[in-house]
């Protein structure tokens, strides 16, 4: 889980950078890793995004803890 409390703009200052693609289902990389925004939602006072993280060429098992 990926959690951001701060807005990427306040006014015109830079607060912290984008780390996520644009668009919806558009993938972009950052370095070997491959990151897609799967939605957006914008509520009153926050957006809620959900995006897939992933390593190119590597398996996904699942989610969740262990070792």
């Amino acid at each position: 889980m990926v959690v951001m409390l701060t807005k990427v703009f306040d006014f015109i200052r830079v607060m912290c950078c984008q780390y996520w693609p644009m668009e919806e289902h558009k993938p972009d990389m950052y370095g070997p890793v491959e990151v897609t925004l799967l939605s957006e939602e914008h509520l009153a006072d926050f957006v809620i995004r959900t995006i897939r993280i992933r390593k190119p060429g590597q398996m996904v098992s699942g989610f969740g803890g262990g070792g």
